[in-house]
Parts: C-alpha cells; structure tokens; sequence
C-alpha cells in the first residue's frame, strides 16, 4: 500500500485569493493544529510533479506522552496523504524531517525523520512508512533536533546527511555528517562552550539548480554559523554582530547571487538583521536591517528564485510584528539579492495575525522557477499560501456587469513555455479575445492603458460561471528579460462601450 493511500481526512476551503504585484496569497481552512514551525518540503511523494509538505509534531501525545508524529500533505492541494507515528514515549518523533536518499533500492528515494527525545534520525520508506534503519547518537545530545540532506560528501555516489545534535556536551552542540549508505559518521564538527551548534543544519535547496550547495550549521546561542568547505578542511566561521543576537536561529541556500557558481547563504537573528553571505568564502555581500527594532526582522528566511527577473536570485525575510497593514498583522519581505532593494511587502490579512511567525518554504509548487511558502495565522486555523510569482499586476480594467474581470497569469515565462492565463469575474458565456503586447498604449476612448495589440487572439469564451483558462505558448525568440502585457476583452454591453477590460497583467522572461 503506497503512503497516498493511507489517507487522513483534512478539511480544506479555498478563499478568494489577493494579488499584489509579484504575489499571490491564498487563504485555506485546513485541520492542522498549532505549530512551532509549519514543516519542510520534502520532495514529490504522489507523483503529481508537485513537491509535497512534511509537517513535524514532536510533542503530539495522540499515540503516548510526546511520542510524536508526522503528517505528509499535497503540495497540491493540501490534502492529508497519510499519518505516521513515533514508536515510544519521549521519543519527539518529527522534530526534524528531510527527504533520504533510496535506502531500500525500491526506486523510491526515502526520508528521515529526526527523535531528538531518543537520540535517533529514523529512515521511512517513502512507499508505505516502513521503518527502514535508525542512526543513534550520544544520549542526551538531542542527536535529530536538526536534520538535512547534503551532497555526496564522502564521494561514494550518494547524497550523505547532516544531523545536528545542539545539547552534545551539555550544551556545545555537534554537528553529524552521516553516510546516506548505512548511517555511519563522516565527520564530526564541535560547537563552542554554549553554543548550542547543530540547533539549525541546512543542506541544500532544490531552487538553485547548477550551483553547488553550501552545508550550513548554527549555534545561534553563541551567534555564529559555519559554512563547510569539504572534508579534512576547516569550515568558514561567520559571527553575528553581538552576543545575544542569536544569529543562525534561520538559515537558507539562496543560490549563486555573486556569479562563482557556488550558491551563497542567507542567515537570520533574532535581533532585527539578516546578512547575505558568499558561500565561498563567507564574505558578506548584503547586511539586511529592518526598518522597526523589534518586530522579528530576520527570524525567519527563505529562498524565493529570481523574482525581479535580474538574473539574481532573491531573498525572503519575515516580519512577524510588522505593523504596515495592522498592528502585528505581520509581513513578508522579498529584497533583491542584487543589491537588498525592496522588491515585494505581502502584508498579514489583520491585526495580531502575525503573519511569517510559522512558516515552510514550500518549493516550486506551481512551476513558475520562484519558491512558495507556506503560513500559518496567529489568529485562527487558517493556513495562507504565499505563491511569489514573475507575474505583475500593471493596470485596471473596464468592469462589466459582473464587476471588474480579473486576470492572473501561472507558469514560468521563457522561449516556447506554456503559460495559463486565468480570467475571473467576467460575465457568464461571454465571447473574448486575448490581446497581447510587448508595450502599453492609451486608450482614449475608456481613457485606460492596454497592451499595444500585437498578438489578438479570438474565438474564446468564459463559462457558465464567467471564468476562463486559456493555455498559451510564449513565443520561441523571446529573450531573457523582454516583458509581455496580456488583457483579455470581454463582449459585455452593460459595459462602456459594450466591452468588459480585464486588468492587465505582465510577465519577464527568465
């Protein structure tokens, strides 16, 4: 029986979604409880070339006191694809997850899954749950607290893992490097007196194909992080600008941002700053401050992709006491790698919701190249899904009699790609036309900006409910970084002049 079969029932209620430039968050009712943390991405386990969600629940009593468990959900929809349970009392099974390479050689790579409370990462078959081999560390080290899969670090062909263990020593911390072949150790790195290192261990991100990925670890209770070179050389040591600052308590690849091919790492602290660091040699390229002291500028990070279509990729740090919208409603900053200007603010729906407190960085959930991150609400069960995307919001339309027809564009915008243009609130069984342009002109006559009309695609038509899906096929001689306008125009005679205008949308080639 395969894990998408063992199905627990999940309730889930898509709402009305908002778009701000470069931004779509959508709101859902799922039956997920409180977390500390929202969970990982942990690969596609369906098979629906979608990458799933793990989420961690290490001090879930439903099978015994804090024996834990770990629910897998689509990265689709959300839908519960199976439940899978610690093995004993205190074992805190979930705190940490990360996708295996194949250790039972059944085709299927499988994950790890960190019991810090027991000392031990257990690899499950990613087929049917199926404990497959346990990889124990030093009693009362919380070996497991922190786990990620790394590159193949002993060159034997397989991708190796790194564990962390941030109470080894009676507080130092240690970090594990583990044989993705049988679990024995690598390499061991020891933290300072203190220092709690191995509390985050990051490995790799699956948003920056062809660079080599850097291993970071943290011991964010002596402010410092280290980068690892290779085996036999001492890793790069990189501090946090005070004691206190707990600096490493976030940690994320980004990709190659200063061009040597080595992707660069983003570190946060929980004292209102973020720094862009050179996977290379440590050196940092950007000191990230927030604008307010004490609203958790930095607690969290993330990869995002190129959102500003500069050829570099970008990066994403939460506010969770932001008060740009609401008091605390929170917020989502995306910064050029570049140069950290101010890309994109998606701001919490309301006050105290305290929106990128608890999140995962989802993936390529919609295969647009960009990262899509995953929220929870301080205020109620709502989970919000943040998709960043290479699409922007230009102009408005003309309403009709159903209101103002909303267009959004999904995919990922180069030479020859499909891309779904999606049109809402229009009026019911309606004949339109898709205009597009690679400039904006004026219409004197509704007295709006539309595409110049150099591609006019008629013959379509909304349904019963007044939507549209239209699949189109960007042309093959666009280049990296031409710009696209699309509109769609609706036959609707309540409206001026007996059209309906769509807001218009745009895309940059990658």
């Amino acid at each position: 029986m395969s894990l998408a079969s063992k199905c627990v029932c999940v309730l889930v209620v898509w709402f009305a979604a908002t778009v701000p430039a470069r931004a779509q968050m959508v709101e859902l009712v799922v039956g997920l409880p409180a977390l500390p943390d929202m969970g990982r991405s942990i690969g596609d386990i369906d098979n629906d070339a979608v990458p799933d969600l793990a989420v961690g629940l290490p001090r879930d009593d439903t099978f015994g006191t804090d024996v834990g468990r770990v629910l897998l959900y689509s990265g689709d929809d959300l839908l519960c694809l199976c439940e899978l349970p610690g093995s004993s009392a205190g074992a805190e099974f979930g705190a940490s997850i990360t996708r295996s390479v194949d250790w039972n050689a059944d085709g299927i790579e499988d994950f790890a899954v960190g019991a810090p409370g027991r000392d031990t990462v257990v690899i499950l078959s990613a087929y049917d749950g199926t404990p497959l081999h346990e990889i124990t560390g030093p009693v009362g080290s919380r070996f497991g607290e922190a786990l990620d899969r790394i590159g193949d670090w002993d060159g034997d062909g397989v991708d190796d893992l790194i564990i962390g263990a941030p109470q080894a020593g009676g507080g130092d911390g240690a970090a594990y490097l583990s044989s993705g072949v049988d679990g024995s150790t690598i390499e061991v790195y020891l933290g300072d007196p203190g220092s709690e290192l191995g509390s985050v261990v990051v490995g790799g991100v699956d948003l920056v194909p062809n660079t080599e990925p850097v291993p970071i670890v943290t011991g964010p209770a002596a402010d410092y992080a280290m980068l690892l070179v290779a085996l036999e050389e001492p890793p790069i040591v990189v501090t946090g600008d005070a004691p206190g600052d707990q600096f490493g308590r976030a940690a994320t690849n980004v990709g190659d941002v200063d061009g040597d091919d080595v992707s660069d790492v983003l570190i946060g602290s929980d004292a209102g700053y973020a720094r862009l660091l050179s996977g290379a040699d440590g050196a940092e390229l950007l000191d990230l401050v927030g604008a307010t002291s004490g609203t958790g500028f930095g607690r969290r990070v993330a990869a995002v992709g190129d959102l500003d279509g500069d050829g570099v990729p970008d990066l994403a740090i939460t506010e969770s006491g932001a008060d740009d919208a609401a008091l605390d409603a929170g917020a989502i900053h995306v910064l050029s790698g570049a140069d950290g200007a101010l890309i994109e603010t998606v701001s919490g729906p309301e006050a105290d919701a305290r929106l990128g407190d608890v999140f995962a960085a989802m993936g390529d959930v919609d295969g647009d190249g960009l990262g899509d991150l995953l929220m929870s609400s301080a205020v109620g069960p709502e989970v919000r899904v943040v998709s960043f995307t290479p699409w922007a919001d230009e102009r408005v339309g003309v309403s009709g009699a159903s209101g103002a027809p909303a267009l959004v564009g999904q995919g990922a915008l180069a030479a020859g790609a499909e891309v779904t243009l999606v049109l809402q609130v229009a009026r019911a069984s309606r004949s339109v036309e898709l205009v597009i342009g690679s400039a904006l002109e004026h219409d004197a006559l509704r007295d709006v900006d539309v595409p110049v009309s150099e591609v006019v695609l008629g013959g379509l038509a909304t349904d019963a409910e007044g939507r549209l899906a239209y699949v189109y096929t960007l042309p093959t001689d666009l280049l990296p970084g031409d710009k696209l306008y699309f509109q769609m125009w609706i036959d609707d005679d309540t409206a001026e002049h007996g059209l309906a205008l769509s807001n218009v949308i745009s895309g940059t080639a990658r």
